[in-house]
């Protein structure tokens, strides 16, 4: 329910995959934030979600390292906004 509103103001079908794999790390991150029954007030660069991306010719595990830097990206922006991105990235 939470990661819906961030997913709503970031997502776009132009965007890369890469940034797509961006906006869902930042969709987890607002949800995690959002949810009083989460234990951590933040999430942590070491927390990283298991990403899968499925196109036409098939699906992909992301590797952990790549999901890995984008999470750690995720958690420094937000160290200086913690509101995150207010709209589409754009590579």
């Amino acid at each position: 329910m939470f990661a819906r509103g961030s997913l709503k103001k970031l997502y776009g079908p132009e965007l890369s995959e890469a940034d797509t794999i961006a906006v869902c790390v930042e969709s987890l991150y607002d949800a995690a934030d959002d949810d009083s029954a989460n234990r951590r007030t933040r999430p942590r660069a070491q927390d990283l979600p298991v990403v899968l991306v499925v196109t036409s010719a098939g699906f992909r595990r992301v590797p952990e390292d790549e999901i890995g830097a984008v999470v750690g990206a995720v958690v420094e922006a937000r160290l200086a906004r913690p509101d995150g991105p207010t709209g589409l990235r754009s590579s």
